[in-house]
């Protein structure tokens, strides 16, 4: 697995633009939590968000979306 340096500002934006700032803020230790492959009782969309936020933080400079993007969970 490969690690990537970010500041926590950086962290905080890109989760912010996949739209998974909200759920990470009412974790117990917010951004500091470790989520396992277990997904911490995660939702499906919302693992799915983490790593869409993850795409956006390395500056991934195209990202292919299929079916499994139903995953993510709908909010008004």
């Amino acid at each position: 697995m490969r690690f990537y340096f970010a500041f926590y500002q950086e962290v905080v934006e890109a989760a912010k633009k996949a739209r998974c700032h909200d759920f990470i803020s009412f974790l117990t230790d917010e951004y500091r939590m470790h989520a396992e492959s277990s997904g911490l009782k995660l939702s499906g969309g919302q693992r799915q968000k983490i790593c869409i936020a993850g795409t956006i933080l390395k500056n991934t400079p195209c990202m292919l979306f299929n079916e499994s993007i139903l995953v993510v969970d709908y909010h008004k």
